[in-house]
């Protein structure tokens, strides 16, 4: 058997236009008793879309001492020890990352 070359298929180009997410705007953390913590956001208006969204909390303002990543915006948990956290969230796509959210301060009691 002899094996028979086709002709090559015509190259394909794609085009991808992906930027960076923008600043999450609108972060809005709450408390409740037993250690119940909720923060929420929403997306910028301006860059493309996000992936999803990289929690950055921290016990001293502007600090990360933890790193949560998810893909809705917003973040929960109970039973969170008591302590004062700040947190600032960032967009994330194949593009790279956006600047960090305003920073907002939570007092779990």
């Amino acid at each position: 058997r002899s094996l028979r070359r086709s002709a090559p298929t015509p190259d394909l180009a794609i085009n991808v236009h992906v930027s960076a997410p923008g600043t999450p705007v609108n972060v809005i953390g709450s408390t409740a008793a037993g250690g119940n913590v909720l923060v929420t956001w929403q997306p910028a208006p301006q860059g493309d879309a996000p992936a999803g969204y990289r929690v950055l909390v921290g016990y001293a303002p502007g600090a990360t001492n933890y790193v949560f990543d998810v893909t809705t915006p917003s973040i929960g948990g109970t039973a969170i020890p008591a302590a004062t956290y700040y947190v600032r969230i960032v967009a994330v796509n194949g593009a790279g990352m956006s600047a960090p959210s305003t920073e907002v301060m939570l007092v779990v009691r």
